[in-house]
């Protein structure tokens, strides 16, 4: 038995050891808020208000390099409907200095509900930030994790500040990990 263990305990020495002290190794059993049954996709919300996943996903984005993009039509369709699916409205977005429905002077159903601060794209990842109007505008970051169009876990939350880039968003998340998460739910569908 005391073989078994010190053997174990040389051998986590030793993966750990692999890593730089800046990364970190990205575990299999990572908390999700999405769960597949039957076929059908379900989001647990309170993974999501406690930022049970914010941790890893935030790691794991440390370590991934991502491409910025600035224009809407780089969102791909299966993120498109997954939001729409999640907030049980369309999802119109407008690219960064165009006309949007900011605020409640401005009724134009011709106009995107969404301005696209930032757009970053791995082949594992969208992280996005994009303002929604209304009495004032509001901030909201998504962080999507994907394996080929299988949306595999997901984080959103808002905030004040115009984040338009990933630095700015994961030193923004690191703020709030030990904190609740606020979400803006109506008739089981999210503020999105």
């Amino acid at each position: 038995m005391y073989f078994l263990n010190k053997s174990f305990l040389f051998f986590a020495i030793s993966l750990i050891s692999l890593f730089p002290n800046n990364i970190k190794p990205v575990f299999l059993n990572e908390p999700t808020s999405i769960k597949y049954s039957n076929g059908e996709m379900s989001v647990n919300l309170e993974t999501i208000a406690a930022n049970k996943n914010l941790g890893a996903l935030k790691d794991n984005l440390v370590q991934t390099k991502l491409i910025p993009f600035y224009k809407a039509n780089q969102i791909p369709d299966f993120i498109k409907s997954f939001i729409e699916q999640l907030s049980g409205s369309k999802f119109t977005i407008a690219n960064s200095g165009e006309d949007w429905q900011c605020c409640d002077a401005v009724i134009d159903e011709s106009l995107p509900e969404r301005l696209l601060i930032y757009g970053g794209k791995s082949d594992k990842y969208y992280l996005l930030t994009y303002l929604t109007g209304g009495v004032g505008e509001v901030t909201h970051i998504l962080i999507i994790k994907y394996n080929q169009k299988l949306i595999t876990n997901f984080y959103t939350c808002t905030t004040p500040k115009k984040l338009d880039n990933k630095n700015s968003i994961l030193e923004y998340l690191t703020t709030i990990e030990k904190k609740r998460n606020v979400l803006y739910i109506s008739k089981n569908k999210l503020f999105l």
